[in-house]
């Protein structure tokens, strides 16, 4: 059997079973994520139709405060019209909270669908509510009795029904916040867990593959080393040698060969009377052997790009297999037909053209005898690549020319290229957790490693202007609150807590300081700003 077929089978049918075992894992991996991506959505869904009912009882609430207040001050008219903007708003809120329930039903989630009905239910209850006390305002009461009330029943009753059902809201919020950010931690597990199977599959292939080549070798070595042997007696004037016959059909070929030549100078030295040393091959033979295997060993074998420029254009003559290979050309007389400019993009990153560098680094070279330097070479009909060069001065022939040996540093390029897909993707995902922390109503900012504010919500901004973005966050609070307490450093993952009243005149706020890591792998800090009620204050 011939050494290339079994090369294919034992390369082959290994290969194909990994190919098979990556599939699957693969498709394990795509279906985890796809599944978590799926989730993500959904709850991104769920969260934004809560904050539309949010939204819609926020404004109901103002809107029927104003009407209130407008029959309060005997301007009957435009009460009217804010009523009615009242009923509007009542009808879009329950087609949301509609489509919210429909939502959330069809998770089949029990937790989340008992927390929608408890939802509903306090919802339903603040809108007879609500319908009662617009039944009463319709009426336009023109007495202080009245107007009293009206006003006794939304502040006794509506409201209390109010702060529920934003209390409620803002419960399904977070919980579906909590659910988007848990199925984004479980895709990066996933692909993580899919990086870790390419990176099982490609060592699992490379040992394979040096398996094979081992097994190859230990096919072949006994036939060559018997014919390296025989050739070492031949040039010890031994002629009584014969070659076993080998399995293998290129080494069979071979030793046919050798036994052949092997007879004929037998027949040659019977006829002639001479002997081995009268004809002179002995060492002829060995030193020929030596230089061959020598050559051929640093030729073929090396990992490095050997090639020969010759002038007066400078084209390659000489390319070895890790040259053709480099430079994705399919054979040494395509490669000899390119010059160094043909593999070269126009010009190098320094901004010079491609030949006219060329020319001084060939020149310096010739000049000096040797030259190493940097290059950006391109594969034939390809992509770019760094690479580093050596050229070296050499005599062939009594004519000369250079050797140049090129090292690819793709590599390192493309492991830099994975490193910045990898921190664009950890940015967009903190540009969607900005998206979303700027729906809630605490105060959130984000700040680096020195404490610079880099980023804030609404709630922040409305406090303490845009300017203070890029700001030290403690000079900034220290402004508004004299007595906020002194910076601390902070470990990532740790979380400190505590309360500061009357900052920015705005009434009494819990912070809360965690430690995190930013996508530029740097320390920063979370600061949630909760604003509290008297009765907190009090507590506190």
């Amino acid at each position: 059997m011939k050494l290339q077929t079994r090369a294919v089978l034992f390369l082959i049918i290994p290969l194909i079973v990994l190919a098979l075992y990556q599939y699957n894992s693969y498709s394990v991996v795509i279906g985890q994520v796809e599944k978590q991506v799926q989730l993500a959505d959904s709850s991104q869904r769920d969260t934004d139709l809560a904050v539309n009912v949010r939204y819609l009882t926020l404004l109901n609430s103002r809107e029927s405060n104003l009407a209130a207040l407008l029959i309060i001050s005997g301007n009957y008219t435009d009460a009217q019209k804010e009523i009615a903007t009242v009923r509007d708003l009542k009808r879009q809120r329950l087609d949301a909270l509609a489509a919210l329930k429909s939502e959330i039903l069809s998770r089949n989630n029990s937790e989340k669908t008992a927390q929608m009905l408890h939802f509903e239910n306090t919802l339903l209850l603040a809108d007879a509510k609500d319908s009662e006390i617009l039944a009463l305002m319709s009426a336009l009461p023109k007495t202080g009795e009245e107007q009293n009330l009206i006003v006794a029943k939304k502040t006794s009753e509506l409201d209390p029904l109010s702060r529920n059902l934003l209390s409620d809201l803002d419960a399904i919020i977070q919980s579906n916040f909590a659910a988007a950010q848990a199925a984004n931690e479980d895709t990066l597990v996933s692909l993580k867990n899919g990086l870790s199977a390419l990176h099982v599959f490609s060592i699992t292939t490379f040992l394979v593959v040096l398996l094979v080549v081992l097994f190859l070798n230990s096919l072949t070595i006994n036939s060559i080393s018997k014919i390296s042997d025989a050739v070492e007696a031949v040039t010890k004037g031994r002629f009584d040698v014969e070659l076993e016959q080998s399995n293998i059909y290129e080494i069979q070929a071979l030793t046919g060969s050798f036994n052949r030549v092997l007879a004929s100078m037998k027949l040659a030295i019977l006829r002639t009377g001479m002997s081995m040393e009268d004809m002179g091959i002995g060492e002829a033979l060995r030193a020929k052997k030596e230089a061959e295997d020598k050559y051929r060993d640093i030729y073929e074998r090396t990992s490095d790009a050997l090639m020969i420029l010759e002038p007066p254009d400078w084209r390659f003559t000489v390319g070895n297999p890790a040259t053709l290979k480099m430079f994705n050309v399919r054979s040494e007389a395509e490669f000899n037909s390119l010059t160094p400019s043909d593999l070269s993009p126009e010009r190098q990153p320094d901004g010079q053209l491609s030949t006219v560098k060329a020319r001084k680094m060939i020149e310096k070279a010739m000049k000096d005898g040797t030259n190493f330097f940097e290059w950006t070479h391109r594969k034939y009909k390809g992509e770019d690549f760094p690479a580093t060069v050596l050229l070296t001065k050499m005599n062939i022939k009594g004519r000369d020319v250079l050797q140049a040996v090129v090292r690819s540093r793709s590599f390192a390029a493309e492991l830099d290229e994975q490193l910045k897909g990898e921190k664009a993707f950890s940015e967009t995902l903190l540009v969607s957790l900005k998206e979303l922390l700027a729906c809630l109503t605490e105060g959130v900012s984000i700040a680096d490693e020195k404490q610079n504010i880099s980023y804030m919500n609404p709630v922040l901004t409305n406090l303490f202007g845009k300017g203070a973005i890029g700001k030290n966050c403690f000079a900034v609070y220290k402004k508004q609150y004299p007595n906020y307490p002194l910076p601390k450093p902070i470990k990532t993952g740790e979380t400190r807590s505590f309360m500061v009243f009357g900052i920015a005149g705005r009434g009494t706020f819990k912070i809360t300081q965690t430690g995190i890591l930013l996508p530029s792998g740097k320390h920063g800090m979370l600061e949630i700003f909760r604003k509290v009620d008297k009765k907190t204050k009090g507590a506190a």
